[in-house]
């Protein structure tokens, strides 16, 4: 039979229903940026947990404890702004800051929080100069990275 034959409340007509994953920019973009604080939250919770078990098991020294932490932050953001630009079409470098400006609030916020009020000293500016470089060193790396999602075009 013919569609255009068919009643409309017929059983023989198919009804087109909307998809329930539709593939909007938002959505996307939303997906990118929770998989990008996911896998960022990952690695620094992986790292930390080895750095944690050799500091337990050596004998290096506990004032290595605040720079490797560190450094463990910085590895989180490179993986959170790598993922994060891989996931979105445009604007990469741009969303690996907007990245390291996230994880940075975050510390702000943290210490905030802690009924510590955040100063301007070595230490921490060097954390947020390092949260900031490892999130645009990722979306860079993720922007140059071949074969993406989005980095083949049509000529």
């Amino acid at each position: 039979m013919y569609k255009s034959k068919l009643k409309k409340g017929s059983p023989g007509r198919r009804r087109i229903r909307p998809t329930v994953r539709g593939s909007s920019p938002q959505r996307e973009l939303c997906l990118a940026v929770i998989r990008g604080f996911l896998a960022g939250a990952g690695t620094v919770t992986l790292m930390l947990c080895a750095l944690s078990v050799a500091f337990a098991n050596t004998n290096l020294p506990l004032s290595w404890i605040g720079p490797a932490a560190c450094v463990a932050a910085a590895c989180g953001s490179f993986v959170s702004g790598l993922v994060l630009s891989h996931g979105v079409e445009r604007f990469r470098l741009l969303s690996g800051l907007a990245c390291g400006v996230f994880y940075c609030l975050c510390a702000i916020g943290a210490g905030l929080l802690s009924a510590r009020m955040p100063t301007a000293d070595g230490r921490n500016l060097s954390l947020m100069a390092v949260l900031m470089l490892g999130a645009v060193a990722g979306s860079a790396a993720g922007a140059l990275r071949k074969g993406g999602s989005h980095t083949e075009r049509a000529r």
